[in-house]
């Protein structure tokens, strides 16, 4: 009994003092002083992807389209079935779609 009542009188104070170590540390955190932000300059923007081959490992991609997902009702997010935006997309030269219909699962075309 006497051992529970030591352990029980020592765990508010190690809690307190594990608090106020935290409370300390980030008293005193060193504070990151950013430069003053300035316009772009130069005569170029440069593109470090410009010399790349992309027909040999890049991929052209949409990551966010809604299609029509039911009949008329409820209301749609999109006009268009799902396979017509992949063919749409696929004519804009795209090669991974990615249907983002919210409450609903779309199998791909």
């Amino acid at each position: 009994m006497k051992t529970f009542l030591r352990i029980l009188w020592k765990s508010p104070t190690v809690l307190l003092l594990v608090a106020l170590v935290l409370v300390l540390a980030t008293e005193f955190s060193l504070i990151y002083d950013f430069r003053k932000p300035e316009p772009f300059t130069g005569p170029d923007i440069f593109n470090p992807y410009s010399a790349l081959d992309t027909a040999q490992c890049w991929k052209k991609s949409v990551f966010h389209t809604h299609t029509r997902v039911k009949g008329p009702w409820p209301l749609n997010e999109c006009p268009m079935w799902p396979q017509e935006v992949w063919d749409t997309y696929q004519k804009l030269g795209y090669d991974i779609v990615t249907f983002s219909n919210h409450n609903e699962i779309t199998r791909h075309p």
